[in-house]
């Protein structure tokens, strides 16, 4: 599993196509964020290292990203 994330991570990093409000670009940096911290376990109860509630944290990130849809913040 650790290595489809490696590549999923690798072609979220590739340069995007580019938008002129930046929203493909924000919305890949923002998904780069979460998987890269669920990765790392910083979402698993027993082997996080940064997070005293990792799923509150996890539901907190994907509520902003879903706010941030509303937002606009991923427009082109």
């Amino acid at each position: 599993m650790e290595d489809t994330l490696n590549k999923f991570i690798e072609e979220l990093e590739k340069n995007p196509p580019e938008d002129k409000n930046n929203g493909y670009k924000n919305l890949m940096n923002d998904l780069i964020e979460v998987v890269k911290e669920a990765k790392d376990f910083e979402f698993d109860d027993f082997r996080n290292e940064k997070y005293a509630m990792p799923k509150v944290e996890l539901r907190n990130k994907l509520l902003k990203l879903a706010q941030n849809v509303v937002n606009g913040r991923y427009d082109n």
